[in-house]
C-alpha cells in the first residue's frame, strides 16, 4: 500500500467542490438545474489552478464525511456535447458556514442532496484528477482557496438483483430488488485480440482493488493498495 499527498484542509480551504460528469440520463432527480441561483459557487472557476492529482483511474472518495465541511450548494448543467452533464457538488469549511444565507429552497432539499452526492461519490469509482483553485470575491482572487476533485468514467460498485416478480396478462414484472456488491476477477481479464478474455484468478470485491480518497488528519491522501496477488493456477497431474 503506498499513500500519497493531495492537499491539507483547514480554514484556508473554504470549499471543496466535487464534480462528476455523467450521461443525461444518469443524472439523480433531486438534484436542480444550474440557474442564476447557482451563480456564487459557479464563478469560483475562473482563472486557473494547480493540479494537485493527475487523472486517476478507480477512486472511491472517502473523506468529505470526515472533513466537518457541510454542503451549501448542488446541481447539475448539460455539456458541450448534449449528451452528458455534469453534476456538482459545493462543500464549506466550517469556520466560514453562513446557514442564514442559504436559501430555504436548499434548505428543504439537502437531505435529498446529500444522498445523491453519498450514492454518487461512495457507490461508484471515478477517474479522478484534483486541482487547487484560488477562491474569488468580487471577481478577484483571495488567499483562500477552493478544492475541486472532477470525476469521470464511473464504475458501479452495486449492482441491483431482482428477488421477485409478478405475473400479470401473460407478462412477467419485476417487484423488488436488493443491491449487491460487484465482484471482479482477481487479475482482471486476459488480452485477446477480439471479445472478451477469460478472467484470472478468483472473483473479488470491486472496492478491494479501488483507490481511496481519505481524511488522515487534515489532509486529504490518496490510498493507493497493494497489488492483489493472483492465485497460482494448480499443477496439472
Amino acid at each position: 500500500m503506498s499513500v500519497r499527498m493531495v492537499a491539507t484542509l483547514g480554514p484556508s480551504v473554504r470549499l471543496i467542490v466535487l464534480q462528476f460528469h455523467v450521461k443525461n440520463a444518469s443524472v439523480p432527480e433531486s438534484i436542480p438545474k444550474y440557474s442564476d441561483f447557482h451563480k456564487s459557487t459557479a464563478n469560483q472557476f475562473e482563472g486557473t489552478g494547480v493540479r494537485v492529482m493527475e487523472p486517476t483511474p478507480d477512486v472511491l472518495s472517502e473523506f468529505v464525511a470526515d472533513s466537518g465541511y457541510q454542503l451549501i450548494d448542488a446541481w447539475h448543467a448539460q455539456e458541450k456535447d448534449w449528451n452528458r452533464s455534469v453534476v456538482r457538488f459545493v462543500f464549506c469549511q466550517k469556520e466560514h458556514l453562513n446557514l442564514a444565507g442559504l436559501h430555504p429552497e436548499f434548505i428543504a432539499q439537502r437531505d435529498g442532496l446529500l444522498e445523491s452526492f453519498n450514492r454518487l461519490a461512495g457507490k461508484n469509482l471515478w477517474q479522478t484528477m484534483a486541482h487547487i483553485n484560488p477562491f474569488f470575491v468580487a471577481g478577484k482572487a483571495t488567499s483562500e482557496t477552493v478544492l475541486v476533485l472532477d470525476g469521470n468514467s464511473r464504475k458501479e460498485t452495486v449492482k441491483l438483483v431482482q428477488t421477485s416478480s409478478i405475473k400479470t396478462g401473460g407478462m412477467e414484472f419485476p417487484m423488488e430488488f436488493v443491491e449487491q456488491p460487484v465482484m471482479v476477477f482477481q487479475g482482471g481479464r486476459e488480452k485477446v485480440e477480439r471479445g472478451i478474455g477469460p478472467g484470472i484468478g478468483p472473483k473479488v470485491l470491486l472496492t478491494d482493488k479501488a483507490n481511496r480518497l481519505k481524511l488522515v488528519g487534515n489532509d486529504v491522501v490518496l490510498v493507493v493498495p497493494p497489488p492483489i496477488p493472483v492465485s497460482a493456477p494448480a499443477p496439472i497431474a
